[in-house]
């Protein structure tokens, strides 16, 4: 059976840190996320925060509807 891969956009919180990445386990990455949450980041170009507020305008926690 063939994996299936999701890019991902994390963001700790408004104007906090984002990360990015891939993976074939999105929920658990999430649960990771979740509890590493302050680690460091990697650095992101501005645009990537352009492109969040224009899907999630009010950053809202979209965890419980995703896992």
């Amino acid at each position: 059976m063939d994996k299936q891969f999701c890019v991902y956009i994390l963001a700790s919180k408004l104007n906090g840190a984002l990360y990015i990445g891939v993976t074939s386990q999105r929920s658990a990455r999430l649960r990771r996320a979740r509890n590493r949450a302050g680690e460091a980041a990697e650095e992101v170009a501005p645009r990537l925060e352009e492109l969040i507020e224009a899907q999630n305008p009010d950053w809202r926690d979209l965890y419980d509807e995703i896992v």
